[in-house]
């Protein structure tokens, strides 16, 4: 079939029917799953828009999920020109309230007999509900609604300061995830604040009919959702001031239970049977503020209604613990009275005297500018034992764009002995958002690196900042599924000391990084671990249904020990790399299949390996291969049991299938 635009009346539908099609045949397993570019596995629907559809897919390169929003390609180019808005508006955020992206391109949609073009943007997949969804599956405090809603804001805001407005936000725009982390999401409608402001922006806007909110009765021209949108954003006037404007009216919706009314915007009559009514005063009035028909009448900024609403919960904590004391001096004076005791009574109650801490001074992180030196080590690798411990030099440069909105250029100035990086390019350059947390500064950023050899490369470092240090640890995409990860390390002058393959000189939350599976399970162990940086983590618990399987892995699985012998003595350096391989081995490991745990010895002798069970005194065998993965047989066979790929930690796969993870509890001293 000829791949071309889809003709079709609706196009959109279209492609939902070919993809629900497929997907229904491959489910009685008539045929494969629908895919797109020959990459991303389409698993199931996720929704439908005005241009386009939503999927959950498999990322088949890079194995892991995503969410994959899917554009027919349609004969007007403002469609294409809105996706590649989103995808650059996405590509210029790194914050943790605000969803990631991994790609934008265009693609076919091969689903049966059919080959459709279309676009698509590959984002960070939040299994999890939308913000309205969430308040009603069950009754949730105020502060939990405003501890999610603050969030919310914080990825709003951020932003806001990387030069971006939403024109879009709403209840089923923030995402809370199973573990309650919250993410601002679809920003389809984003544009940046010179944009919005020209002529040309709002001519934009006018080009979109809408509907009415019944709050405002004048027409309005601008594309949105209309119960949320400013009265200036109506007309395609948008601006961070409308985005605020609509952070309060879901707020308010949230809280309240029903949206603003113009009246509930403007006057503090209510009445008792409005939950409104119910509301704090300094938070009734704040949100009321962000309400205002006029920018004028609003904060300045996101960031100052974000600040009222956590002062309210602080003055909530400070009346019950001023209230608790009042009621703890009362029984003391009770006990003075009656044991014959002086007292003395307290000039004034706690209630009295407490008061809000003022808000702390905005942090514009001018203390990060400047350059960054820092080194590399890997401490696992997918594909072979040669890259443990390989190291990297680099040089990074933070300029600031305004407040903690960065730009930071990474180059890569050298590596270790054995040359890893030799044909790369090594510059590249992101915007960044940069937090503020109880470590340090913070900042996670992808730079795609170009290479001669294997055309582009991604490195994803995260970084924390504090006292003129850098840490943190990072991942290497490469081509063939190729991953490494690794730490980080340096600070404003070159590194003297080499840096060692040893998770214990990491932090807790690059640990949870580097030992986890899966992107899920490694926010799971940091929200658990991570209450401080100076927690060991020795494992992640049992595999997760996400957990990627190193492909080699999956080769060495049901193979004989006899084979991977006969490979070994063939290979040159067959022998070389299997024996460093096996040195890396020997001690005390916890072996995961499912959520079975087994303690293992593991002793060596030149390339081979004797397992044994501590609890029932199986001994097993082994071997580890040209490459450095290890493998354990079949007892009383030389059948591969599992195959594994790592030297602390270890993933890989049983002969059943079941993903494995090892963690090393003790080495071999």
């Amino acid at each position: 079939m000829i791949i071309g635009r889809v003709s079709t009346r609706n196009p959109v539908v279209a492609l939902e029917d070919a993809i629900g099609a497929q997907l229904l045949v491959a489910q009685f397993g008539a045929g494969p799953a629908p895919v797109v570019t020959h990459r991303y596995q389409i698993l199931d629907l996720r929704g439908r828009g005005a241009n386009g559809v939503v999927c959950r897919a498999r990322d088949t390169k890079l194995n892991r999920i995503v969410a994959l929003k899917l554009y027919p390609r349609f004969d007007d180019e403002s469609i294409e020109l809105e996706t590649l808005r989103e995808a650059q508006a996405l590509a210029q955020l790194e914050h943790p309230n605000v969803v990631r992206i991994y790609d934008h391109d265009r693609g076919t949609v091969e689903a049966g007999e059919a080959r459709l073009a279309c676009l698509f943007v590959s984002m960070e997949f939040i299994d999890g509900r939308h913000l309205k969804a969430w308040l009603a599956e069950s009754e949730r405090s105020r502060a939990d609604v405003l501890r999610a809603l603050v969030a919310a804001g914080d990825g709003l805001a951020a932003a806001h300061e990387a030069g971006l407005i939403h024109r879009d936000f709403k209840p089923e725009n923030v995402m809370i995830d199973n573990s309650d982390r919250v993410r601002v999401v679809d920003f389809g409608l984003a544009r940046g604040l010179s944009v919005e402001n020209s002529e040309d922006g709002r001519r934009v806007g006018r080009a979109h009919q809408v509907m009415v909110s019944a709050r405002f009765t004048r027409p309005g021209l601008a594309p949105g959702t209309p119960e949320y949108m400013a009265p200036e954003a109506l007309d395609g006037h948008a601006s961070a001031s409308s985005d605020q404007f609509s952070f309060a009216t879901a707020a308010w919706e949230s809280l309240t239970g029903h949206l603003p009314s113009e009246n509930d915007a403007a006057s503090e009559s209510l009445g008792r049977g409005d939950p409104a009514s119910q509301l704090p005063t300094r938070l009734r009035s704040a949100l009321q503020r962000g309400l205002a028909l006029t920018p004028e009448g609003r904060y300045a900024e996101l960031g100052e209604l974000l600040d009222e609403l956590r002062g309210v919960e602080r003055q909530k904590r400070t009346y019950l613990v001023g209230a608790a004391l009042v009621s703890f001096v009362a029984i003391l004076v009770g006990a003075g009275w009656a044991l014959g005791a002086r007292v003395p009574e307290p000039a004034a109650t706690p209630v009295e005297t407490a008061s809000v801490a003022s808000p702390p001074a905005v942090d514009k992180c001018a203390n990060l500018v400047g350059t960054w030196h820092y080194d590399t080590v890997v401490i696992w690798a997918s594909d072979s034992v040669r890259w443990h411990g390989a190291t990297g030099h680099y040089e990074l440069e933070i300029e600031q764009l305004d407040g903690c909105a960065m730009n930071a250029s990474l180059r890569k100035t050298g590596d270790g002995p054995r040359h890893y990086a030799k044909n790369l390019v090594r510059e590249g350059a992101r915007g960044v958002r940069v937090v503020r947390t109880s470590n340090g500064h913070e900042f996670s950023s992808e730079f795609v690196i170009a290479s001669e050899k294997h055309g582009k490369i991604t490195y994803a470092f995260n970084y924390v900042f504090a006292d003129d240090q850098v840490s943190g640890d990072y991942q290497y995409l490469g081509a063939d599924n190729v991953v490494w990860t690794g730490i980080l390390r340096g600070g404003r002058t070159p590194p003297t000391t080499e840096l060692s393959p040893d998770l214990r000189q990491a932090s807790c939350t690059s640990q949870c990084r580097v030992r986890c599976p899966s992107p899920n399970s490694s926010d799971d162990c940091i929200e658990r671990r991570c209450t401080s940086e100076r927690v060991d983590v020795p494992d992640c618990g049992p595999p997760p249904a996400d957990q990627t399987v190193p492909p080699l892995a999956r080769e060495l699985v049901r193979a004989s020990l006899d084979s991977l012998r006969t490979a070994v003595d063939e290979d040159d350096k067959g022998r070389r790399w299997c024996t460093k391989a096996a040195e890396t081995l020997p001690g005390h490991w916890m072996l995961w299949t499912g959520a079975t745990v087994t303690e293992l010895d593991v002793r060596v002798s030149d390339c081979e390996l004797e397992l044994v069970d501590r609890r029932t005194g199986e001994r097993m065998h082994g071997q580890t291969t040209s490459v450095g993965a290890w493998v354990v047989a079949e007892p009383n066979s030389d059948w591969v049991r599992w195959a594994l790929v790592g030297w602390d930690p270890a993933f890989g796969v049983g002969a059943t299938g079941i993903p494995l993870v090892a963690h090393r509890r003790q080495n071999t001293p």
